[in-house]
């Protein structure tokens, strides 16, 4: 079965972002998305195993820890939300 590529919203939804990149999952497989309305593939995912989850969870904390996040103001850190936000109910 073939997937038309051009419906689907992701830019890379055979591999995991991680760690500001996208990664082959560690396992290799894929997860068949389905359509609900048609039950036909809608689109394959990358699978994360417990290795994928233990490096983005790495990768996230020290995001935090050394990021530019953490020393923001709270006023800076509302003004980040609002915005995404804002993008997000344009959407």
């Amino acid at each position: 079965m073939t997937i038309d590529t051009s419906r689907i919203p992701l830019k890379n939804p055979r591999k995991l972002f991680i760690d500001g990149q996208w990664v082959e999952p560690s396992s290799g497989k894929l997860i068949h998305v389905i359509a609900p309305a048609t039950e036909d593939l809608y689109m394959q995912v990358g699978e994360a195993n417990t290795t994928d989850i233990n490096k983005a969870v790495d990768a996230a904390r020290r995001a935090f820890d050394t990021g530019p996040w953490p020393r923001l103001s709270h006023a800076e850190r509302a003004a980040y939300l609002k915005a995404m936000a804002e993008k997000i109910d344009a959407r």
